[in-house]
Formats: C-alpha cells, structure tokens, sequence
C-alpha cells in the first residue's frame, strides 16, 4: 500500500474506535452487549497502529523535505 493510504486507513480506524468509545458508533450500530462493543474496539485500534507500522517513514521523510 502506498503512504497516503496507510495514513488514511489509521485515521479512520482511531476515529471509529474513538466514535466507539465515546458512544457515538451506536448510532449506527447496535452492538450486541458490551463485550462485542470491546472487541470490535480492539480490533479497529490494533488496525490504526498496524498501519501506522506500516508506513514507510524514509520514504516519507524524504517526500517531505
């Protein structure tokens, strides 16, 4: 994947996962109980910091200068 869009996909995940915990996701979303509110939490986080790993920081640093 390319730079942008591993800097995109991060956002959107922090963001949902912060939609999630400040209960703005349920909304939209009718969770099943508050442990299928925890996962999905978890797994939109852990999402957000893999692609933050992912991101080829030479790569970026040198695009930026």
């Amino acid at each position: 994947m390319k730079n942008y869009q591993l800097i995109l996909l991060s956002f959107i995940c922090f963001l949902i996962s912060y939609s999630i915990l400040q209960g703005w996701a349920q909304e939209w979303v009718y969770f099943a109980g508050e442990l299928n509110e925890m996962f999905c939490f978890t797994l939109t986080f852990t999402m957000g910091v893999i692609g933050l790993i992912g991101i080829d920081y030479k790569k970026l640093w040198l695009g930026l200068k």
